[in-house]
């Protein structure tokens, strides 16, 4: 409305009408809202990208993931390419590459991003792509399923605990998304603030929901940090949290607490963004898998991961090569990866 006061200029043309299939509209507005559209000129859809994030049915949504998955196909083959290094292919996988879902794990259900065409293919072209920028394809093929998976484990763990730093987007879906959604909460409150007049229960709310879910699959993924939250938990019982407690270790129901206390300070303070809760979340996850893989592993192997956490051994991996003297050729860079997987030198 107060658009020429500011100088702007509505562009129709970038502009769409969002219609939900779960509207219960009644047929004859339907018709109307879309004729005065057309009258317009406004799309008039029942899905709609809002910021990379697809609003629709969830055919659409998967639609969206599973393109946005297809649209990396160009940058993996590129990495693969027989003129690019090995030394800044890696790099380029590990800190370009590996974090394009990262904001679809924040702002999509676990549910849709689970599904086999989303994060389990993309994981799976971030290993086959190490595989061939590192040319040990055949290897991998030729080797039992056990070691096999001992390897692509060892691969996915961080660099600092004796992997190649490849993370698959499966392993932080119920992190990034519990994450996200707490962040908001303060903000939600506020949106929807709760009255005598119109009182709202947050425990009933979508947004609840959701937290609960990608709470329990964080639990079922062993992030309890310490211990269980149950019903006769004080924090799980509905008291007043203590301030000082992990956000990781509180029921939903304790953490909308909290979120009506922090929006209701005069200066907005930071409510749970300290506590990094993707990043908690993630290590204990990783702490567990990383102890799973020693006990399972031969001694040899047992060896190697225990020298690959070593002071400074970590090094070639992590340093950027903007002087001639940081750059590794690719038969060093190949051979220094077997060795840290524990694979022979012989078809480097």
């Amino acid at each position: 409305l107060h658009a020429n006061d500011f100088h702007l200029q509505l562009r129709v043309n970038k502009c769409s009408v969002y219609i939900p299939q779960s509207s219960r509209l009644d047929p004859l507005t339907r018709q109307s809202i879309e004729a005065e559209c057309i009258g317009l000129g406004l799309a008039c859809t029942d899905r709609l990208n809002l910021l990379g994030v697809m609003l629709g049915t969830e055919e659409a949504i998967l639609d969206h993931l599973i393109t946005s998955v297809d649209q990396q196909t160009t940058l993996f083959e590129c990495l693969q390419h027989a003129a690019m290094p090995a030394q800044i292919a890696y790099q380029l996988l590990r800190f370009c590459a590996l974090p394009r879902l990262s904001y679809h794990a924040r702002t999509n259900l676990p549910e849709h991003m689970s599904h086999p065409q989303v994060s389990a293919r993309f994981d799976r072209a971030v290993l086959d792509c190490y595989y061939r920028i590192m040319k040990i394809e055949p290897d991998m093929q030729c080797m039992e399923a056990h070691m096999r998976a001992q390897v692509e484990e060892q691969i996915q763990l961080p660099i600092s605990r004796g992997g190649m730093g490849l993370r698959p987007v499966a392993r932080t879906l119920h992190s990034a998304h519990y994450a996200s959604l707490t962040a908001i909460m303060p903000d939600f409150i506020k949106a929807f603030p709760t009255s005598t007049d119109r009182p709202i229960e947050y425990a009933c709310t979508q947004m609840h929901t959701e937290i609960d879910a990608a709470r329990a699959g964080m639990l079922a993924q062993g992030v309890t940090y310490g211990r269980t939250p149950t019903t006769s938990h004080p924090i799980a019982a509905g008291c007043d949290p203590d301030e000082s407690a992990s956000v990781l270790q509180l029921t939903t129901s304790a953490l909308w607490q909290r979120a009506i206390r922090n929006s209701k300070s005069v200066k907005r303070a930071v409510f749970v963004e300290k506590d990094r809760l993707q990043s908690a979340a993630v290590t204990i996850i990783e702490d567990r898998l990383q102890k799973e893989l020693y006990t399972l592993s031969s001694p040899y192997r047992q060896v190697l991961l225990t020298a690959a956490t070593a002071s400074h051994a970590t090094d070639w991996l992590t340093v950027i090569p903007t002087e001639v003297q940081y750059h590794l050729p690719d038969t060093a860079m190949r051979l220094a990866s077997r060795h840290r997987l524990g694979l022979t030198p012989s078809l480097a």
